[in-house]
């Protein structure tokens, strides 16, 4: 699942990660993130942080109640302190926009 509200993330990373045989859902907003996360368990999320409604690190603390899926932020935020909160409250892992596809 890819969580972020910009069009151009979702079809860049859904021409690759297709490409590489993965089912791609696309969320553009928090709240309704956490609706997908319920109803279609996905086995992968790549979350922005910077979202409308409800940001990526309130998602992420709200999926860890539910789920240990793996969860990956993408996100232009790249401060020490932001990216050992993001892991702190259950990320995975941390990749910075932008980012290359090679």
């Amino acid at each position: 699942m890819i969580v972020d509200d910009e069009l151009v993330v979702h079809e860049i990373l859904t021409h690759y990660l297709k490409r590489e045989g993965f089912q791609v859902l696309s969320v553009y907003s928090g709240d309704h993130a956490m609706d997908k996360i319920v109803t279609d368990k996905p086995d992968l999320i790549l979350l922005d942080i910077l979202l409308p409604r409800m940001d990526g690190l309130e998602i992420c603390h709200e999926i860890r109640k539910i789920s240990d899926v793996p969860i990956i932020f993408i996100t232009s935020k790249d401060a020490t302190h932001e990216i050992a909160l993001g892991l702190g409250i259950g990320g995975d892992d941390y990749i910075k926009k932008p980012f290359s596809t090679v």
